[in-house]
């Protein structure tokens, strides 16, 4: 044999070599990875299901302002807003000359300095980073002060027979309104719209609760089959790893 044949055969059998063990460094393709449809599809249930909700009380909400806006368009409640507003404004005026009174007297002039060194000392304390330990007890003096003069004002009102009647009316007229309110709210329960619209309610909150769930199941699932996944691609690329090793293994051998 001819060495030009010899290297002929040489040459094509480095070229088949190569071609072999271009081949074996292909790593085999991964599966494909699992699919997400169903945790998408639960989480897009979740979401209609919350704007159910918010849909139903809202829904909710527009029966409810409905309904009060055509009771406080009532006589009833008219005369006791009105009733409230005159309680108030008459009470301010009794209260305004007792608190003159008070504030011009020596223990009220004590008792405002105390407020406001106490209050003070709660800002300084907090602009120097004080720790809490320093801060509760100059806040609680704070707090305190702030009571005393608060009782100073509401005895003073209580000494004052105007003032006290016109505090005395106030109370009344807001309780009147309060119960009012009262009759409004007893009113609407059995109110069809507003019934439908509680229904719905809590069949939309229901609802979240379930959507909420199958999406956590759902979620919890495709976890593990996404581990599942990534453990089959690590067995790929240990076995492509492994494989690999033979061949360079057999190349060395012929090699020698």
């Amino acid at each position: 044999m001819s060495s030009t044949r010899f290297l002929s055969f040489t040459a094509v059998g480095a070229v088949l070599m190569t071609a072999s063990l271009a081949i074996a460094q292909v790593r085999p393709p991964y599966p494909p990875p699992p699919s997400r449809d169903q945790v998408n599809q639960a989480q897009q249930k979740v979401n209609q299901a919350r704007a159910a909700v918010t849909k139903a009380q809202n829904a909710y909400t527009a029966a409810v302002t409905k309904l009060r806006a055509a009771f406080e368009a009532g006589a009833e409640w008219k005369a006791a807003a009105e009733a409230l507003k005159k309680a108030q404004a008459d009470f301010e005026a009794a209260r305004q000359p007792v608190l003159e009174k008070l504030r011009a007297t020596d223990a009220w002039k004590k008792a405002e300095a105390a407020n406001k060194a106490a209050e003070a000392e709660v800002e300084k304390l907090k602009a120097d980073n004080a720790p809490m330990e320093q801060i509760l007890p100059a806040a609680t003096k704070a707090m305190e002060c702030g009571s005393a003069i608060t009782k100073m004002e509401g005895d003073a009102c209580n000494n004052d027979p105007a003032c006290a009647d016109a505090k005395k009316r106030l109370v009344e007229a807001n309780a009147k309104l309060a119960e009012l309110r009262k009759k409004f709210e007893e009113s609407i329960r059995g109110d069809p719209t507003v019934e439908q619209a509680r229904n719905d309610i809590s069949k939309a909150e229901a609802d979240v609760k379930e959507a909420e769930k199958a999406l956590r199941d759902a979620q919890a699932q495709y976890a593990q089959q996404y581990a599942q996944w990534q453990q089959q691609c690590r067995q790929i690329d240990q076995q492509y790893a492994e494989q690999r090793r033979r061949e360079r293994e057999q190349d060395w051998r012929r090699r020698r």
